[in-house]
């Protein structure tokens, strides 16, 4: 990919975050809401500023994870490939010597380095939805407050434009 491209990327990336951010600034109560609370008070063709705030952040999310798998080598692994099986009959279920407790712990303690990959995973819904994969992904998301997420997210953003900064 070349660098064009990537700053291309992390230049919608980064236009996503501000308008997650800036919407988050003005209802600054939305952030105390988990994305479960979200889920649960949507209202009938009415889009809410929360709603909108992490219809920003998968955008966000979906370059950011872009950039990461294409070119650079910024975080230990994506989530998918260090705790879940790959192949086979086997895949998307936890490798075999993972507990669920200790995956969403994992992943949750840096959270920060997974936010984009699980926001845009569960936006294209890759993986069979009954896979251990695909309950952890939601199982950690739900519990989220939006600070958390755009926190994560704005965190993992700077690690991203600092790493393509030293290309």
């Amino acid at each position: 990919m070349s660098n064009r491209e990537l700053d291309q990327l992390f230049l919608v990336a980064r236009h996503y975050l501000s308008q997650a951010k800036r919407l988050a600034r003005r209802a600054p109560s939305i952030l105390s809401q988990t994305l479960l609370d979200v889920t649960n008070h949507h209202t009938q063709n009415q889009l809410q500023p929360e709603e909108l705030v992490l219809a920003h952040l998968a955008s966000c999310a979906i370059r950011l994870s872009t950039i990461c798998e294409k070119n650079l080598n910024i975080f230990p692994g994506v989530y998918r490939d260090i705790f879940y099986e790959k192949k086979g009959s086997k895949k998307g279920s936890r490798k075999s010597s993972m507990s669920k407790d200790y995956v969403t712990q994992q992943i949750t303690q840096h959270l920060d380095e997974h936010i984009h990959f699980l926001l845009r995973d569960n936006v294209a819904h890759e993986e069979n939805v009954r896979s251990d994969m695909a309950k952890d992904r939601l199982d950690i998301l739900m519990q989220l407050t939006i600070e958390q997420v755009l926190s994560a997210s704005d965190s993992c953003a700077s690690k991203i434009h600092t790493a393509i900064k030293s290309i």
